[in-house]
């Protein structure tokens, strides 16, 4: 067992966190400095991602194709809207929302302020989706073309359709916007794309069921992804292009960076972990609702 003195993880910035629960069918606002629920609050059927912005805190609720727009202030849900079919990535920019909707293969666009919907076409069930530093471009994994997508969001077109591995399932792209990981679900890799040269340039085996992979920070030269299946978290090199170690973690689904820590959803132990990229440890976890899926990160926190 940790020490208690590990157990206590402090950010020194207030941080707060969003654990989205699948099977609770909520989100716990939570306080990682204090390692406290603040608020648990109920959304749809099956809630998986989520997007924060200073305007709100949107969920993709996967089991009654809605999405809930949460107030942030009064922490709890001002509207559900439906959606297209099996909602599952989500973001937005500016006053529009985007949500991957697998089964109707688009990306639907939600004005928040009116609510109209429009949608951007020709995926074949579109998985996960991240945003570059600009906000001026979405990249959608496609798991039935093995391919990802970079998406124009503000002429509602793909820009560029760039081959995978088989089932591509979750994308990181680094903050200078010059690689791009991509996880292979049903293949067990992950692809290396540098974006200027537009096509993969590598694939690494990694372990089974690559859900979830992101950058740690640029110095350290590794990223960390999620082996559902496998019960690990893999530590890959960026230097080497191997997997270097890997980490004990049950039924890992998402991976969000603050820091030098590493917040990890264990879907069975019903946990966030929380790892120390320096010394690649868990120095601790901090208890969740049922079946945490991810996190959404609150920026700039009071």
């Amino acid at each position: 067992q940790q020490p208690q003195e590990e157990k206590k993880v402090y950010t020194g910035q207030g941080t707060k966190i969003y654990v989205i629960n699948e099977l609770s069918n909520d989100v716990w606002y939570i306080n990682l400095d204090e390692e406290n629920v603040i608020e648990k609050i109920p959304v749809g059927n099956k809630p998986t991602y989520g997007y924060w912005d200073s305007e709100g805190l949107y969920i993709a609720n996967t089991g009654d194709n809605t999405i809930s727009i949460i107030d942030t202030y009064r922490n709890e849900v001002e509207q559900t809207i439906p959606v297209g079919e099996t909602p599952l990535g989500i973001a937005a920019i500016k006053d529009e929302i985007y949500v991957v909707n697998v089964d109707d293969n688009v990306v639907k666009v939600v004005n928040k302020e009116t609510k109209e919907q429009t949608e951007i076409a020709n995926f074949k069930h579109p998985r996960q989706m991240v945003i570059n530093a600009k906000k001026d471009r979405l990249y959608v994994t496609d798991a039935d073309s093995n391919e990802f997508s970079i998406v124009n969001p503000f002429i509602r077109n793909i820009a560029k359709n760039i081959v995978a591995g088989t089932t591509p399932e979750s994308i990181a792209v680094s903050d200078d916007e010059t690689l791009a990981i991509v996880t292979n679900k049903d293949s067990n890799d992950i692809s290396f794309i540098p974006l200027k040269l537009g096509k993969e340039s590598r694939r690494i085996p990694v372990g089974i069921n690559p859900v979830h992979v992101v950058f740690v920070e640029p110095e350290n030269q590794i990223a960390l992804i999620a082996l559902k299946d496998e019960h690990k978290v893999a530590v890959l090199s960026l230097n080497t292009f191997e997997v270097i170690k890997k980490i004990d973690v049950d039924t890992p689904t998402f991976i969000a960076m603050i820091g030098d820590r590493a917040y990890i959803t264990s879907h069975t132990k019903n946990k966030v972990y929380i790892l120390d990229t320096q010394r690649l440890k868990i120095i601790g976890d901090i208890p969740t609702g049922l079946g945490p899926f991810s996190i959404v990160v609150k920026e700039n926190s009071d």
